[in-house]
């Protein structure tokens, strides 16, 4: 009932106000919340922009970003570029205000330069910390027990741009990259809406970032999912929570005198020390769960996957191969 409410209250409201014609750029179901709550804030839409089509699936059957699909929904037109060789689609809409949230692309600096109200991104820290592609992934892998969501303007440089809006977001002990990334992104939707009356109107004035307190996160790659026994099982246990479910973190077993890659599914960290080397396989045989030793703490395994297998509880991969592993893990 106060959803409703809110949406007619925001209707009313676009009435009374002179709205700017809107581009929104995004692609990944995370920017659903923020076309949605653009949508029903009354805010003329005139167009969506984002990737082309895609394969998905076992039989790779061509299909829309999720973004295309809420559009399509709201009767909005899409535009899918492969490559900005053209321009004329934006410059057709006379659109005064750009909105990029997980898009998956850079813009053009022609594009940055079309709107008379900028461009505004939706990006996932508490800018200036964690500038980048990963920032939600990295927040986690480095333990950090908060992060937030921050409205800013783009610019040339690497999310440098002025910030419009920040709010703080609690990290919950056991979260992991996707459950907070879609509160962040929910919690970002709702800024936007409160923030964008105010910079519309020019009652508020970006505001520079702090240069010296910038830090980076780089593009996340497979390799990073490969796990080191010699960090503690604190650190494994934030490896896992950042990388779930792309692309997961993995280990190496030896299995009949074979070197097999296992990717761990479902793990906790516990903090008593086993006093065995780093890397060593406290139960096997058929008893479980599986521990493994870090160089502080070790790590319970859940669920795992072999390379080419299907999902597997701790008890069926003991049944099957318990008395085939090493006590050792491979060396890395």
């Amino acid at each position: 009932m106060n959803a409703q409410k809110n949406k007619s209250d925001n209707r009313a409201r676009s009435k009374e106000t002179k709205l700017p014609a809107i581009i929104l750029f995004g692609t990944d179901a995370l920017a659903l919340p923020v076309l949605r709550a653009l949508y029903d804030a009354g805010y003329p839409v005139k167009l969506v922009v984002t990737k082309p089509d895609e394969p998905a699936g076992r039989h790779q059957t061509l299909t829309a970003p999720p973004i295309k699909q809420l559009a399509k929904e709201l009767g909005l037109p899409v535009w899918q570029p492969k490559k900005y060789d053209t321009i004329e689609p934006l410059k057709e809409t006379n659109a005064e205000l750009y909105i990029l949230v997980a898009y998956g692309k850079l813009l053009p600096n022609e594009v940055l330069a079309l709107p008379s109200l900028g461009v505004v991104n939706v990006h996932p820290s508490l800018l200036p910390l964690y500038r980048g592609p990963s920032p939600v992934q990295t927040a986690l892998l480095n333990g950090e027990k908060e992060t937030g969501v921050t409205i800013m303007l783009l610019d040339k440089g690497m999310d440098s741009g002025p910030i419009l809006a920040q709010v703080r977001v609690l990290i919950e002990e056991q979260e992991k990259s996707p459950e907070l990334s879609e509160r962040l992104f929910d919690a970002g939707a709702k800024l936007l809406i409160k923030t964008l009356p105010d910079y519309i109107s020019g009652a508020l004035a970006p505001k520079p970032q702090d240069e010296s307190r910038a830090t980076y996160c780089s593009i996340i790659k497979r390799e990073n999912g490969l796990i080191d026994w010699h960090k503690s099982a604190r650190e494994i246990y934030n490896q896992f929570r950042a990388f779930t479910p792309w692309p997961g973190v993995f280990t190496f077993f030896t299995l009949n005198g074979k070197k097999t890659r296992i990717k761990l599914l479902e793990i906790s960290a516990q903090q008593k020390n086993l006093n065995v080397t780093a890397g060593t396989i406290i139960t096997h045989n058929k008893l479980h769960p599986i521990d493994i030793a870090c160089s502080q703490g070790f790590i319970q395994i859940h669920r795992l996957q072999l390379e080419g297998g299907k999902p597997l509880t701790d008890e069926e991969f003991l049944n099957g191969f318990g008395g085939k592993l090493s006590l050792k893990l491979d060396k890395i």
